[in-house]
């Protein structure tokens, strides 16, 4: 099977539509779960968010890069924390790629990625973003949320880890499967029938990576919009 591949083209315009929502949808607070070792807050830095970044990894390997990365700027904070829907410990199973995960692998995934295959099960914390946020903010002041999962089959869980708190998110960036590799991974489109039940709905699509020999799509990039209004003609506009 060949291997998966990213595309720079995709890189770039995916950069120029997050840095065009961002002054769109002004934000306060990112929360980056799943941050690996930092590649999504160096990118907001990147595209001119100087706001607060939150960056959650429970693996202890990149969760030390990301710290590392993370030292030189005051206004963002790293935790070696899973997120999820309860307060505790939970086993993730710890890869030695960047595919750690709460779900056993697929065949597929096996097939595709054979680091999969050689797991280690680990006890990490596990967090609700609302036991999280409460600890740092008040709700009654309402912040600007930005929601960013990459978290290998568990987005949905840390979505219902937000309790009152899903009110004051704006944005979501959530990984959704086109070809599952995690056991029980939901196919794209049952998450975003998902997402759509809990009040948001996609304004962009980019490929995470695709497959060499026949350029099918593995995983999608979507980015969300939280309570979309109505719009009129006028406002209609094309990239």
């Amino acid at each position: 099977m060949s291997e998966p591949v990213a595309h720079d083209a995709w890189t770039e315009l995916y950069a120029n539509f997050l840095e065009h929502t961002l002054k769109l949808h002004p934000i306060d607070i990112v929360i980056d779960a799943g941050a690996h070792e930092g590649q999504f807050a160096k990118k907001l830095r990147q595209i001119g968010f100087t706001g607060q970044i939150h960056s959650f990894e429970p693996s202890p390997g990149p969760f030390q890069q990301c710290l590392e990365s993370s030292l030189s700027d005051p206004n963002w904070s790293v935790y070696e924390i899973a997120l999820g829907d309860f307060d505790g410990r939970a086993t993730l199973n710890i890869s030695p790629g960047t595919g750690s995960s709460f779900m056993a692998a697929s065949e597929f995934g096996r097939r595709l990625f054979p680091d999969l295959t050689s797991a280690n099960a680990s006890d990490v914390r596990i967090s609700r973003l609302d036991s999280f946020l409460s600890s740092e903010y008040k709700l009654s002041t309402q912040p600007r949320i930005f929601v960013k999962l990459d978290t290998q089959g568990h987005d949905l869980y840390v979505m219902k880890g937000l309790g009152q708190w899903n009110s004051c998110v704006q944005i979501v960036q959530a990984e959704l499967s086109v070809i599952p590799i995690y056991e029980n991974m939901q196919f794209i489109g049952s998450s975003l029938n998902s997402f759509n039940s809990i009040g948001y709905q996609p304004i962009g699509f980019f490929p995470v990576s695709t497959l060499k020999s026949s350029g099918r799509v593995l995983e999608f990039d979507a980015l969300m919009l939280h309570n979309i209004t109505g719009f009129t003609r006028e406002e209609a506009w094309s990239l």
